[in-house]
């Protein structure tokens, strides 16, 4: 955390897109890879983020989560699984 290297920006093919891409140095903290638990926090955090705004096309993993309104947010959080 000492030491970081400047961020990777390219430019999009798209009009308006963002993409965020992480590259943890797990040995750096001890660890051989992402837990479970992790990973389910941050895939309800992307459920979060498409489920706030309909208009917002939002992918995890490549999937793109079809979310097209808040009732159908709230429909699918409870069953919600991780798409790793």
């Amino acid at each position: 955390m000492s030491t970081c290297s400047a961020p990777k920006i390219t430019k999009s093919k798209s009009k308006e897109s963002i993409s965020v891409t992480v590259f943890p140095d797990f040995p750096k903290f001890g660890l051989e890879g992402f837990d479970n638990e992790f990973l389910s926090l941050v895939s309800r955090r992307v459920m979060d983020l498409a489920g706030c705004n309909e208009n917002l096309k939002v992918y995890l993993n490549g999937q793109k989560l079809h979310v097209t309104s808040t009732f159908r947010y709230h429909q699918l959080t409870p069953r919600f699984q991780i798409l790793c």
